[in-house]
């Protein structure tokens, strides 16, 4: 169990790191690991706990048809700073994820019409 929330929570992390700091691409000569998105059901529920100088929770549904649903809000101080869409998308032999950030107001902080893919 310790194990679980330790990679989670490493996950969270680095989700929330490239969500708002870049959008991270493979190289040319790079090969995407090969996995199932069923492989993450081990995520599937509800974790919270502190992290970005705020509080944080996440919720993961189990894999359907392919692909993984999460959502996730941040908040500090208790008022909302921005939540997500996340959805982890089997692509072949490995997994990509495409998110969306959302301020308060559900407004789309960068004004994109679409969620942007994360391999």
């Amino acid at each position: 169990m310790a194990m679980k929330v330790l990679l989670i929570s490493i996950l969270l992390l680095t989700f929330s790191h490239l969500a708002t700091a870049q959008v991270r691409h493979l190289e040319a000569d790079q090969a995407p690991i090969q996995g199932k998105v069923e492989e993450l059901n081990w995520m599937v529920g509800y974790w919270t706990g502190p992290g970005l100088g705020g509080e944080c929770e996440e919720v993961w549904m189990p894999a359907v048809d392919g692909h993984m649903v999460g959502t996730f809000r941040f908040w500090m101080e208790g008022k909302l700073v921005f939540s997500e869409f996340m959805n982890l998308i089997q692509d072949g032999e490995s997994v990509s994820m495409k998110l969306k950030h959302f301020n308060p107001d559900l407004m789309d902080g960068k004004k994109k019409p679409n969620g942007r893919p994360f391999a």
